[in-house]
């Protein structure tokens, strides 16, 4: 792979639990990284060569941070159980104020993902929900995509997936969700998600009904 891109080491100090679950680039050139353990690092001098970083505790107290993405001066966090706006109100570099914008999707188990896009041209997050467990859907929303407007409201938009990866943006506000492989699906690969569409793992439904539809 050193043919079409280079692999760095970055160092990690001891003391930084940094198990990365999303990143953003902020608009001083610096990482951002959100961590599984919850927390969110602003990270000066992980691009110099050779690597220099300073790591910065911005924000701490989240839940699987699958990822980041930043606008107008705060960072959205998507979580396994919500879409979060984190901001900086006095300027110190720390968060102190956390609004969630949405968290009407179901949450209970270990296996249920939630990995969000950048914001769309409409400011919108997507957001893609992992099933329960690997074929079944214990809890409201798992295995679809939905779509979280700026002012938080969550709208359903297709259902059908089983274990997103992460979601790219598209043109013509849609997104498009990796998706692990599994039964059916000899190999990872994207969809397109539109509106009412159907990917294709059929929900062994346990306990409640895993979509309004």
């Amino acid at each position: 792979e050193a043919k079409y891109y280079p692999i760095v080491n970055i160092p990690v100090p001891p003391g930084v639990p940094m198990r990365p679950g999303g990143m953003e680039i902020l608009p001083d050139g610096r990482l951002a990284v959100g961590t599984r353990r919850g927390d969110i690092y602003f990270i000066k001098g992980a691009f110099d060569s050779p690597p220099q970083p300073d790591y910065h505790l911005f924000a701490s107290g989240q839940d699987e941070i699958f990822s980041l993405a930043w606008k107008d001066g705060a960072m959205t966090a998507t979580t396994w159980g919500e879409v979060t706006r984190i901001s900086d109100t006095n300027g110190d570099e720390v968060a102190d104020r956390y609004d969630t914008l949405t968290s009407n999707w179901g949450y209970a188990e270990g296996h249920e993902f939630a990995f969000g896009s950048k914001p769309d041209a409409e400011g919108n997050i997507w957001v893609a929900l992992g099933l329960s467990a690997s074929y079944e859907s214990h809890n409201l929303f798992r295995g679809w995509a939905v779509k979280v407007t700026p002012d938080g409201k969550m709208i359903p938009v297709c259902s059908g997936l089983r274990s997103p990866g992460g979601v790219g943006r598209m043109r013509r506000a849609r997104c498009s969700p990796s998706r692990a492989r599994g039964r059916g699906m000899a190999a990872v690969r994207s969809n397109i998600s539109s509106p009412a569409a159907f990917s294709d793992i059929r929900l062994a439904i346990t306990g409640i009904p895993s979509s309004p539809a």
